[in-house]
């Protein structure tokens, strides 16, 4: 059975319409690792390792990351909104049934299980070849994909 937990990205510069900026000086934007959900008060308890203490956030303030089991031929946990970056250390053929060497995509969630959305017609099956590299994520490093297109 896989292990379960999150990770979040906390979005801290959310600007109101009166321009005032919520966010948390002391924590600023980025991922932090999840140590509760609370969904009675749909708050989650995020743990800053900068400031070696937890501090609780509103559900509205984060994106959620579900670890999906793996990790990538480095050892990284890979986690739903990463992304990765085909690299095979054996032959693959070549066809649309395989990803190609550089390959990159994100990782979602969908028909039970995850995959790497490539935006191509079709997705990988994560554990499937197992020689995905994570290179960042859709919160972070979004910039990475559009050199894909």
């Amino acid at each position: 059975m896989r292990e379960i937990k999150f990770r979040a990205f906390l979005r801290s510069d959310q600007r109101l319409p009166n321009g005032i900026v919520l966010g948390y000086e002391k924590y600023p934007k980025g991922i932090y690792e999840v140590m509760e959900l609370n969904f009675a008060n749909e708050t989650a308890t995020l743990w800053s390792e900068k400031e070696q203490t937890c501090f609780e956030v509103s559900f509205r303030k984060i994106e959620l990351m579900q670890y999906t089991g793996v990790n990538d031929k480095n050892g990284e946990e890979i986690y739903e909104g990463d992304i990765v970056k085909f690299e095979s250390s054996v032959p693959i053929p070549e066809g649309p049934d395989y990803p190609k060497e550089g390959q990159m995509g994100v990782i979602e969630y969908g028909l039970c299980d995850y995959y790497v959305d490539t935006k191509s017609p079709r997705g990988f099956n994560l554990d499937e070849l197992g020689d995905w590299i994570v290179i960042g994520n859709i919160y972070e490093n979004s910039e990475i994909l559009k050199d894909t297109k």
